[in-house]
């Protein structure tokens, strides 16, 4: 019987070399396989979760920026739900595409599973989509901010 693996390992690099968190279990679930076993190993960067100063800019400057030139360009109030769920459709989501026909379809992400450094690019991209669209320039964390 094949014994359960772990959800993941966490692997650190170290002077160059990586190193196993919990390198015993790692060994003791990996012997367990017959020899020539062929895995599929997945790696992404773990990074810190976003931060509250972060979700602050987002909330506060980023979504307000889009809230204020959907108002002067559109005539339209949009809630702050609303902005946000606008600016992820067109600043957060990958392309799926139908082999078969072509067709094209959106999945739209979540900025709760972003760390610090994708939620700094999905700002970026936010900034340049205001920019480009309402021509409000939002200014960057620490910046002086004009007041609509």
């Amino acid at each position: 019987m094949t014994p359960k693996m772990p959800e993941s390992f966490h692997i650190i690099k170290r002077q160059g070399k990586p190193v196993i968190q919990g390198r015993p279990m790692f060994e003791e679930w990996f012997r367990k396989y017959p020899e020539d076993t062929v895995f599929n190993a997945v790696f992404t960067r773990k990074g810190n979760s976003r931060s509250g100063n972060q979700n602050r800019y987002y909330w506060g400057v980023i979504v307000e920026s889009f809230r204020h030139g959907a108002k002067e360009e559109w005539g339209e109030f949009l809630s702050k739900q609303d902005a946000h769920e606008t600016l992820k459709a067109n600043c957060l989501f990958q392309e799926k595409v139908n082999e078969t026909t072509g067709e094209i379809i959106r999945i739209i992400g979540s900025t709760t599973e972003n760390d610090t450094w994708d939620q700094e690019e999905y700002h970026d991209k936010c900034r340049n989509l205001i920019q480009e669209f309402f021509g409000i320039t939002v200014p960057l964390p620490g910046e002086q901010m004009e007041i609509f």
